[in-house]
């Protein structure tokens, strides 16, 4: 039985390594793994072959735990909605809380937000182009944080553009303790010249990266949102 337990545990230990490098890492849309095993890009679609690497490590522990001699005779669906229910998502939230506690005992401001999520789409009206930036932010921090954002053009568009960069209009706030922070943007983009829309959708912008900057006059955060469509 201490066998099967310490082999429990080494099950355990895997699962826990496999959410650890599918886990976002801070201020990047990438994970551990996709920094080691990058997304193949081809010209109209991204191949993601680095979630194979978990998803392996996951079944791995999942059928050694099936085997062991203490769980031999139990029901194994239900010993498996364990696992991906409750053991895999509460292992995301010690990452998660492990982050909240190291931006709190820092009195971290700004570089205690991140992104959730980032989509952004381009679109042509007649001679205008439209960026539509639909973002979701985090606070891991526990205090408060006025700012202002910047996105920065990815470098496709920003060749073609009058400038690199759009500032949002106004100030945005956050409180800590995991406040999310949903935003819709339409950005009007204007171009060096009206001649260039068609030059622009047939680069691959959507391949490239961009960035989100927080800031305001103490500090800033810089966040790097990876070309995946």
């Amino acid at each position: 039985m201490k066998k099967d337990n310490k082999k429990a545990l080494m099950y355990l230990g895997i699962i826990f390594f496999a959410s650890l490098i599918s886990y976002k890492l801070p201020h990047d849309s990438y994970s551990i793994i996709e920094y080691f095993i990058r997304p193949i890009k081809f010209e109209t679609s991204v191949l993601y072959i680095a979630g194979i690497i978990p998803l392996t490590l996951y079944i791995i522990s999942i059928v050694g735990i099936f085997r062991l001699e203490k769980f031999k005779y139990n029901n194994k669906l239900l010993i498996f909605i364990i696992i991906v229910g409750i053991i895999i998502p509460s292992m995301d939230l010690v990452l998660d809380f492990s982050r909240t506690s190291f931006h709190s005992l820092r009195n971290d401001g700004l570089e205690s937000m991140d992104i959730v999520e980032s989509d952004m789409h381009i679109s042509s009206t007649e001679d205008k182009v439209y960026i539509s930036l639909d973002l979701e932010l985090i606070d891991y921090g526990k205090g408060s944080n006025k700012f202002n954002i910047r996105l920065y053009y990815p470098e496709e568009l920003a060749k073609y553009s009058k400038k690199e960069y759009y500032d949002f209009e106004g100030y945005y706030y956050s409180y800590g303790n995991k406040d999310a922070i949903p935003l819709d943007q339409e950005i009007k983009v204007e171009l060096e010249d009206k001649r260039y829309i068609d030059d622009l959708f047939e680069t691959n912008w959507y391949n490239q990266d961009y960035k989100i900057e927080l800031y305001n006059i103490e500090e800033k955060n810089d966040i790097i949102i990876r070309g995946e469509k």
